[in-house]
């Protein structure tokens, strides 16, 4: 796992107020959750689920070297997240961090 990304949700959680979910997904997705192996900066996340104060340009990135970035039209199958698992990054008070299937992040890839 990469450390940057523990601390970068684990501040997440001590800011937000009310639970919150993330849906990932994207490229950071592989690297984060299916070890891909790439580095990465930003972490799409879908429209309405990035805190303003998460996104590119703010206080956190500049802080942790990550950010979120809403991205609409992700191109996994319809009933993706029917099938998302919790990230492993430990557990937070607040923020639920779900991944999509590796076979839905195939698909994705494969339309």
């Amino acid at each position: 796992m990469i450390p940057e990304a523990i601390s970068f949700f684990r501040e997440m959680d001590r800011r937000l107020e009310l639970p919150q979910r993330l849906h990932l997904v994207g490229e950071g997705v592989l690297v984060l959750a299916y070890n891909a192996g790439q580095a990465f900066c930003v972490l799409d996340v879908l429209p309405g689920e990035a805190p303003s104060w998460a996104l590119a340009g703010s206080a956190l990135e500049r802080k942790h070297g990550l950010c979120l970035r809403p991205r609409a039209g992700v191109g996994l199958p319809q009933d993706w997240k029917t099938r998302c698992a919790q990230a492993a990054l430990g557990r937070f008070q607040r923020l639920q961090v779900l991944v999509p299937s590796r076979e839905d992040m195939l698909l994705g890839k494969l339309q």
